[in-house]
C-alpha cells in the first residue's frame, strides 16, 4: 500500500485560505480521478476540490468549518488493497465523540481590604470592582479608570494596576495608552477596538436573537468599510431619456434571446459605460497613495453588482474593450446571461470576480428613485441606477410623456473633479438617449 498526500490548489490571486464548507467524500471511499473531494468557500465563492488521482481515502484532515490554507494537505489516499490505516471517520464507525468542554472558569471572589486599610485614601468606599469585556474576569477599578478605558476602547483588563490589591487607576490607564502609542502594533489594536466597539447588552430591552454573518457579509462589510474609509466620495447625479432606447430594446430582445444572450438595460449600460471609459480613462483608473501615482488600465472589465441568495456578487466582464476593439452588444449580452446563471447557480469561480476597474449597480428593477453607491476601492468611480419612470418632459416646445432614468456617478475625489464627473455622466446620458450613438460605438 503507499500513500499520497492530498495539497490544497491555489484557489485564485491573493486567495491563500478558505473555509472546508462540505466533504463529498469519507474514509474508505473508493475516488476516481477528477472526482469532487470537498467543498471549500473563499470570499466570494465555492469551489469543488478534485481529486488529482484514483484510489481509497485513507485519511482527511479537515471538518466542516475548519480554515485551510492553500497547499496545506487536506486528505490522504492510498492505493493497493491493504485496509486503510489511521483514519478520522469511517463510513461504519460511530460519529466521533464531542469532548466535553471544560466548565466556564468562575472567578474568585474579591478580596475584601482589611478594615484598617479601608480606612486608607487608596481603595475609596464606594469603588466597585467591573468585568472585563473580553474575558469576562473580575477587575478592581475605580469607576472614573472604568468610564475612561471604555471611551478609549481598551479592555480594563490589559491594565496593569498600581494601587491596593492591583487596583487601577485612572493614572494606571494613562500610561497604558502612552505604552501603547510608543509600540506601532499594539496602537493598530486599540485603534481597532476603538473603531469598533463592543455592542451594549441589548437583551435588556427585550429578546434577541443572534445568528452568524455569512463569509460572503463578513467580506462585503469589510470591503465597504475600507472603501468608505479610504476614499473621499463625491456623487454627481443626471436623468437620461430613454424613450427611443426602450422601443429598439423591445425590439430586438427576441432575436438576441434567440442568440443565447438576454437584451437587458444592464447589458445596453455596460457597452456605453466601455465607450465612456475608453473615453475618460481617469474613471478606469486607481490613486496609488504610497507612491502618488495614477495607475491607468489599458483593458476595460466592468463589474456587474448582483443580489444573490448568497449576498452581493461583483462578477466581471472583461476586456469589453480593449485596444480600440470593443465587444458588439450581443456579445455582452451573451457573457453577462452567462455570468448571472452562473452566480444563480453558484458556481462563480474566483477568476469571475476579479479584475474590475468600475463597477455599475442596477437597481431599478426595485422601484428605487435614486441611489447613493459607494465606490468599490481600489477603483475610482460607480455608476449607480435607478427605475426608469414614465414623466413629462417637453420635446420640441410639445409636453410629451417620456421614459426618464435617474442615473448617479459616484467617485473619488482626490483623483476625480467635478467636472470630469459632469462630462462622464453627461456622456453616459447622450448615449443612452440617441440608440444610433450606441451602434456607432
Amino acid at each position: 500500500m503507499t500513500k499520497h498526500t492530498l495539497h490544497l490548489p491555489s484557489l485564485g490571486e491573493g486567495v491563500t485560505k478558505a473555509a472546508v464548507a462540505g466533504l463529498l467524500v469519507a474514509v474508505g471511499d473508493t475516488v476516481a480521478l477528477g472526482q469532487p473531494l470537498i467543498e471549500v468557500e473563499t470570499d466570494k465563492v465555492t469551489v469543488e476540490v478534485p481529486a488529482d488521482m484514483s484510489g481509497v481515502v485513507e485519511a482527511i484532515h479537515f471538518s466542516v468549518g475548519d480554515d485551510i490554507q492553500a497547499g496545506s494537505v487536506f486528505m490522504t489516499l492510498s492505493t493497493g488493497n491493504a485496509p486503510a490505516g489511521d483514519a478520522i471517520a469511517t463510513k461504519d464507525s460511530p460519529a466521533p465523540a464531542i469532548p466535553a468542554q471544560k466548565p466556564p472558569e468562575i472567578p474568585p471572589p474579591v478580596e475584601m481590604p482589611s478594615p484598617s486599610a479601608l480606612n486608607t485614601q487608596t481603595q475609596p468606599p464606594t469603588e466597585n470592582p467591573t468585568l472585563s469585556p473580553a474575558t469576562g474576569k473580575t477587575v478592581p477599578a475605580s469607576p472614573i479608570s472604568r468610564r475612561m478605558a471604555r471611551e478609549l476602547g481598551i479592555d480594563i483588563a490589559d491594565v496593569q494596576g498600581s494601587g491596593l490589591r492591583g487596583r487601577i487607576s485612572a493614572q494606571d490607564v494613562k500610561t497604558h495608552v502612552r505604552r501603547l502609542m510608543e509600540n506601532p502594533a499594539q496602537s493598530a489594536k486599540t485603534a481597532s477596538t476603538f473603531l469598533h466597539p463592543p455592542l451594549p447588552d441589548l437583551s435588556a430591552f427585550g429578546p434577541i436573537t443572534r445568528q452568524p454573518q455569512s463569509r460572503i457579509g463578513q467580506v462585503t462589510a469589510a470591503n465597504m468599510q475600507r472603501s468608505w474609509s479610504e476614499i473621499p466620495h463625491a456623487w454627481l447625479q443626471e436623468e437620461a431619456d430613454i424613450t427611443e432606447l426602450e422601443a429598439a430594446r423591445q425590439r430586438h430582445k427576441a432575436g438576441v434571446a434567440a442568440a443565447g444572450g438576454s437584451l437587458t438595460l444592464t447589458a445596453i449600460l455596460v457597452k456605453v459605460l466601455a465607450s465612456a471609459l475608453a473615453e475618460f480613462p481617469l474613471f478606469n483608473a486607481s490613486l496609488d497613495v504610497q507612491t502618488n501615482e495614477i495607475v491607468l488600465r489599458h483593458s476595460i472589465h466592468i463589474g456587474v453588482a448582483m443580489d444573490t441568495e448568497r449576498g452581493l456578487l461583483v462578477p466581471v466582464l472583461r476586456d469589453v474593450t480593449r485596444a480600440g476593439a470593443g465587444k458588439s452588444l450581443l456579445q455582452i449580452a451573451q457573457e453577462l446571461a452567462a455570468l448571472t446563471g452562473k452566480a444563480r447557480q453558484n458556481k462563480l469561480g474566483v477568476d469571475d470576480l476579479q479584475g474590475a476597474g468600475f463597477t455599475l449597480s442596477n437597481l431599478g428593477g426595485m422601484g428605487l428613485t435614486s441611489i447613493l453607491p459607494v465606490v468599490n476601492w481600489p477603483q475610482s468611480a460607480i455608476l449607480g441606477v435607478a427605475a426608469g419612470k414614465q414623466l413629462p418632459h417637453y420635446v420640441n416646445g410639445e409636453l410629451r410623456p417620456r421614459l426618464i432614468l435617474p442615473l448617479t456617478l459616484g467617485f473619488d475625489h482626490r483623483l476625480i473633479n467635478g467636472a470630469d464627473g459632469a462630462r462622464f455622466l453627461v456622456y453616459v446620458a447622450e448615449m443612452l438617449a440617441d440608440p444610433f450613438l450606441l451602434a456607432l460605438r
